[in-house]
Order: structure tokens, then C-alpha cells, then sequence
């Protein structure tokens, strides 16, 4: 698992994905973001921050700290030993950065194209690749490098569509994939070694995924019309790793966006919209083998990615506007809807996160300013 806990996630990884599940043309819908076809230029290398206490305030955990900065379009994270992981879209590479500070460091710079997520599992990055120009073409793969850059970049699985998310267990890794004709979730051998098994096909737009226990919970985008998304015609469902019937856990969702799991239940949000303000963001649950949903918080703006920590018993998710306006939250919730606490406020684009026994990381996509960078604070 990413982390050995949720490699699903968000937008600005789970919610940019959704974006282009609705329009496989970006441009089409909105200025700014990922996939918007007039990309942003930026020069220069990222910068190592330090603990320097800026990029927002917060209200519960002390303060908060600005590891990296000056990135072009940070898009996923992932932690492993002492170091911080993220994928940069449009810069197609993978850097890290010392849980402490200090200077960045080149994980990946060539042999990868539109990074859109990443996980770690035993000394590797697995990478993900998502061109939004071609999505029909097949010409994205599952990749992965040591954790330390050494070696060159190894394409495991190559031919794909569009991936629109990534986990990895001991044996297998999983992802889904789709295009304007096709939408599925695979296994294959983490090694390369094997031939790609489908376990579901005929999927409308799938997203995010996680896996636990040898089960595979991912997200549904849902139908569109016109390229645009459906509202309320999006699900989450489950299949167990190897393949079986499946289980539909919940219908009828607002754009669900992310998804992340304890041995108990599921967690997944509804980003509500996938342009402008909403206040129909909101977080669910549901008994991890039963269908039907409950609320755990609602009335939110745009909810981009969640991540349940096991230590506390609480999830934490971003919350934006769409906008880079520094509008945007961090905060955490228990898994019963209580104890709603801000852990960072004036954020652009906050997007995902992780956590460790101490601390939550997250980025800080800021994706109109070209300035993302990866956040720390105490959880």
C-alpha cells in the first residue's frame, strides 16, 4: 500500500483526475490546473525550506512548516524512512526531501512523463503515468525507480490508458485506467514479471483506489454528457484482489473524489463540484463489507483528498475552492463527524497528504501561481 495505508487520493491529485474524467479535453472547462493545455513555465530548481514557519497559520498543532517551495506542480506524495516523496506533473519528475528540511533532492529526471501519482513499497517509487493530451492512445505505463534515484526508471507496464490512480501490496500492484471507450482495474506482478489481470471492466471513469486486506475499494466517476461529469451518478465500490463479483458500497455520489480504509470501514469523499466554489463537499463512511453509506461530515467546499490515520482515529482532508487564492484548509475530523480541527488555513490548493507517528505532509499545489509546495505540521 502506499505507505501501507492509502494510495488513492486527490485532487489536486483524486479531484484533478475527476476534472478530466469529465472532460478528457481540460481546456475546454476551465483556466489553470493540470490539465489546462497552456502550461505554466517555470525556471529554476526546487528549493529546500527548512523549518521555516510559513504558508498558512493553524489552530491546534503548532507550527507549520514549509519543507520545499519554487515547485512547478506538485501533484503526489508519499512518505518512507526519513523522507518526504512527491511527483511534479509538468516538471515529469520525482523528488524528495529530508521529514526535517534541508535541500532537494532529484529522485527521477528522465524516463517519465505526467507523474501523476505515486506510491512506495519495499525500496521502490511506483509511478504512474497520466497523459491528459493522448488519452485514447495508450501511451502511459506503471513505472518505478529505487527509493534512493539509483538505477535507471523501469516501465513494468506499458500501453496503458489514462491512470487514474495507484496502490501497491506485498505481491501485486493495482491501478485504474481509463479512457472515452474503456474503464477498468488491473493487477499485475509489483516486479513486471506476469501478464496484467482484469479484475473489472466496463467501469464509467474510475478513480482513486486503496488497498486492504486483499481487497481493492476505488472510486467511480460516474457519466457524463457533453464531456461534463453527472452530478450524483458517481459510486464507490470494492473487488477483492485476484478478481470475484464485487460489491457496490455506495451510489448516487456528488463526484467522489477520494478514498482511503481502516480494517473497519471505508472512507471516501464527495468533492461536491469540479469547478468553483460548492458546498456540497462531504466525507462518508460505510462498514467495509456492506453496502450503503453514512455521513461523517457534509456542508464542505471542495474536498480534493482524505487520509485516516489508525493512531488517532481521526481523517484528515483538503478542502479548496478551485482557486489559488490561499483559500484553502487543512483539518482533520473524527471518524464519527466530531472534533473538527483546523490544522492549516490559507492554502492554495491544498491537495494530498500523509501522515506519520508525529506530523501530516501535505502539498500545497498552488497550481495558477506556479509556486506548490510540501507542507508539515503536527497532526
Amino acid at each position: 500500500m502506499k505507505n501501507t495505508m492509502n494510495a488513492a487520493r486527490t485532487f489536486q491529485v483524486a479531484l484533478m483526475l475527476l476534472m478530466f474524467l469529465s472532460a478528457l479535453a481540460f481546456s475546454l472547462h476551465s483556466c489553470g490546473g493540470p490539465y489546462h493545455q497552456e502550461e505554466v513555465y517555470w525556471t529554476g530548481s526546487p528549493t529546500g525550506a527548512g523549518n521555516s514557519s510559513t504558508g498558512g497559520s493553524n489552530s491546534s498543532s503548532g507550527s507549520i512548516s514549509t519543507l520545499a517551495s519554487g515547485l512547478r506542480s506538485p501533484a503526489s506524495i508519499a512518505l518512507y524512512g526519513d523522507y518526504v516523496y512527491w511527483s511534479d506533473y509538468y516538471d515529469h519528475k520525482v523528488y524528495r526531501v529530508s521529514k526535517t528540511g534541508g535541500s532537494v533532492e532529484t529522485i527521477c529526471s528522465a524516463g517519465i512523463k505526467y507523474p501523476l501519482y505515486i506510491c512506495i513499497n519495499e525500496a521502490y517509487v511506483y509511478i504512474a503515468e497520466a497523459d491528459p493530451t493522448r488519452p485514447d492512445q495508450g501511451v502511459n505505463a506503471i513505472k518505478r525507480i529505487g527509493v534512493n534515484g539509483t538505477g535507471t526508471v523501469s516501465a513494468l507496464y506499458s500501453s496503458l490508458f489514462f491512470v487514474g490512480g495507484i496502490d501497491v501490496d506485498l505481491n501485486n500492484v493495482y491501478w485504474t485506467e481509463r479512457s472515452t471507450i474503456i474503464g477498468t482495474v488491473n493487477q499485475a506482478a509489483k516486479n513486471g514479471n506476469g501478464s496484467v489481470i482484469n479484475l473489472v471492466s466496463g467501469l464509467k471513469r474510475p478513480g482513486a483506489l486503496t488497498v486492504r486486506n486483499s481487497n481493492i475499494y476505488y472510486v467511480e466517476g460516474g457519466s457524463s454528457t457533453d464531456g461534463i461529469l453527472s452530478a450524483s451518478d458517481g459510486s464507490m465500490r470494492k473487488i477483492a484482489a485476484g478478481g470475484g463479483s464485487g460489491l457496490i458500497l455506495a451510489t448516487n455520489l456528488n463526484y467522489p473524489s477520494s478514498v482511503s480504509a481502516s480494517s473497519l470501514n471505508v472512507f471516501f469523499s464527495e468533492a461536491g463540484s469540479f469547478t468553483g466554489s460548492t458546498t456540497l463537499g462531504s466525507i462518508r463512511k460505510t462498514i467495509i463489507n456492506q453496502a450503503g453509506s453514512l455521513s461523517v461530515l457534509s456542508g464542505l467546499n471542495r474536498v480534493t483528498d482524505i487520509f485516516y490515520d489508525n493512531s488517532n482515529y481521526s481523517i484528515y482532508f483538503s478542502e479548496s475552492d478551485g482557486t489559488s487564492n490561499a483559500t484553502g484548509y487543512l483539518k482533520k475530523v473524527g471518524t464519527d463527524g466530531s472534533s473538527v480541527t483546523i490544522i492549516a488555513d490559507s492554502q492554495s490548493d491544498p491537495g494530498e497528504m500523509e501522515t506519520d507517528d508525529a506530523y501530516v505532509y501535505w502539498i500545497q499545489a498552488n497550481w495558477s501561481g506556479s509556486e506548490g509546495k510540501i507542507m508539515k505540521a503536527g497532526k
